[in-house]
C-alpha cells in the first residue's frame, strides 16, 4: 500500500511538473514558475528515490521460496554455491551501481539503462538459466527471500554440520554446480564454502563444476590460499573416500587486463575457472578491454557476443543431458498488456486538452516515456518468463 501511494504522488508530481514547464514557455519566464517547476521535479525524485528500497522490500516479501531440494528431478538443475558472509553483498543494487544508484529510480519508468539496478547477483544469474533450473540455498537468518535468484530452504540447523549431508547430495544431483570464487571474513561462513568446494572435487566429474570469478585479485588470491590450506588438511579425506580427485586443483593466478587504463565497466562476472577432464584449472578472464567499443557498456556487450557466449556453449556440450528452451515469448500478450498500463496516461491528456499548446505538449513528451518505459517493462519481464522455462532432457542411463 505504501508503495502504490508513494509512485501515485511521485507520478502526479511528475506531470505536474511538467506541466508547469509547459506554462513557463506559454507565459514567459517567470522565477515563481521556474521555482515551481523545481519543487515538483523535486517532490518526485524524492519520491521515486523512496519508492525503490519499498518497492524491493515488496518484492522480497512475494518472492517465491522453492520447496524441498529434493523434489528437483536429478541433472535438471544448476545449483549456486557461495559464503553467506557475501550474500547480501552480491544482492546490494548499491554496490552494483555504485554512484549511479539513481538509475534506479529509472527502472520504475521502464527505462533501466541495461539493467543497471539489478544486482550482481541477478547479472551474474542470467548467463547461468540456459543450463536448467537455477537456485540456491537462502541463509536460515533471511527474514525474507533476497532478490535474484530463487532460494529454498533447509530444515537443519545451520550451527550443526546436519547441513552437509543435504548439500552434499545436492552437489552430487545437480547438473552444473557454481561456486563463488570468494570468501568472506567470518571464520564459519568461509569453512563452509570451503567445505563446499572440496565436496565438489570429491564428487563431482571437472565438467560438471564451474568457479565464478566476482571481485579483483586481491579477494580471488585469498580464496585461492584458504583453499590450498583447506585441502592440504583434509587431503587425506579426499583419498580415504576416493574421491574423483585425491588434491586440489592448483588454481592460476588472476590473469591481467590487455589495457588496464581502459575502464572495464561495472559488470560483476570478472572471469570463470573451468576444469579439464584431469582437473587441469583454466582461468577464462572476461576481458572487455580487447573489444571495440566507445563505453563500457557497449565494450562489455561485445564481450559477452565474442568471449562470454561461446564459452558458455562449450559448456553446455560437456554437460549431461540436452537443455531446451522453448520459444514461448507471447508478443501479442505483451504488446496487450502494455496498451492497457499505458491507457490510464490518456486521461491527463484529455482533461488538459483545453490547456496551452505548450503544457500539452510537455505532457505529452512525459505521457511517451512512460509509454515506452511500460513496453519495455513487459518485454524484459516476458523475456525472463522464457529464461526460466529452459527443460532439461535426461536419458535414463544419466
Amino acid at each position: 500500500m505504501r508503495y502504490a501511494i508513494v509512485i501515485f504522488v511521485a507520478f502526479c508530481a511528475l506531470f505536474r511538473g511538467f506541466a508547469s514547464v509547459g506554462r513557463v514557455f506559454d507565459g514567459g519566464f517567470h522565477w515563481r514558475m521556474v521555482l515551481c517547476s523545481l519543487a515538483w521535479f523535486a517532490l518526485a525524485a524524492f519520491g521515486l528515490s523512496a519508492a525503490g528500497p519499498i518497492g524491493r522490500t515488496f518484492a522480497m516479501r512475494i518472492q517465491p521460496v522453492l520447496g524441498l531440494p529434493a523434489d528437483l528431478p536429478t541433472m535438471t538443475f544448476v545449483l549456486f554455491l557461495r559464503s553467506f558472509g557475501i550474500d547480501r553483498e552480491l544482492a546490494d543494487p548499491r554496490r552494483a551501481l555504485g554512484a549511479r544508484f539513481w538509475l534506479s529510480n529509472g527502472e520504475i519508468l521502464g527505462h533501466n539503462v541495461d539493467n543497471a539496478a539489478a544486482t550482481e547477483e541477478e547479472k551474474v544469474a542470467r548467463f547461468f538459466r540456459r543450463f536448467g533450473k537455477l537456485f540456491t540455498i537462502g541463509h536460515p537468518g533471511d527474514k525474507y527471500p533476497l532478490l535474484g535468484i530463487d532460494r529454498s530452504y533447509l530444515k537443519t540447523d545451520d550451527k550443526t554440520d546436519e547441513w552437509k549431508s543435504e548439500v552434499s547430495e545436492l552437489i552430487r544431483r545437480a547438473r552444473l554446480v557454481l561456486l563463488v570464487a570468494g570468501i568472506s571474513h567470518e571464520k564459519e561462513s568461509a569453512q563452509g564454502t570451503l567445505w563446499e568446494f572440496m565436496e565438489a572435487v570429491k564428487t563431482l566429474p571437472p565438467a560438471r563444476l564451474l568457479l565464478l570469478v566476482c571481485t579483483g585479485p586481491d579477494e580471488y588470491h585469498r580464496f585461492r590460499d584458504a583453499a590450498g590450506e583447506y585441502f592440504a588438511e583434509r587431503g587425506e579425506e579426499l583419498r580415504r573416500e576416493g574421491g574423483a580427485s585425491s588434491r586440489m586443483p592448483a588454481l592460476p593466478d588472476y590473469p591481467p587486463l590487455r589495457s588496464p587504463r581502459l575502464r572495464r565497466g561495472r559488470h560483476p562476472l570478472r572471469g570463470v575457472i573451468r576444469f579439464a577432464d584431469d582437473w587441469t584449472p583454466e582461468f577464462v578472464l572476461f576481458d572487455p578491454t580487447v573489444e571495440r567499443g566507445r563505453t563500457a557498456r557497449r565494450r562489455w556487450r561485445a564481450t559477452v557476443r565474442a568471449q562470454v557466449d561461446p564459452l558458455l556453449g562449450r559448456l553446455e556440450e560437456r554437460l549431461p543431458g540436452q537443455a531446451v528452451q522453448p520459444d514461448t515469448f507471447r508478443r501479442g500478450f505483451v504488446l496487450a498488456l502494455a496498451a492497457m498500463a499505458a491507457s490510464p496516461i490518456t486521461v491527463p491528456i484529455y482533461v488538459m486538452r483545453h490547456a496551452p499548446v505548450t503544457v500539452r505538449g510537455a505532457v505529452l513528451v512525459l505521457a511517451v516515456l512512460f509509454a515506452v518505459g511500460f513496453i519495455r517493462t513487459f518485454v524484459s519481464l516476458e523475456r525472463n518468463r522464457v529464461a526460466h522455462d529452459v527443460r532439461v532432457l535426461v536419458t535414463p542411463e544419466e
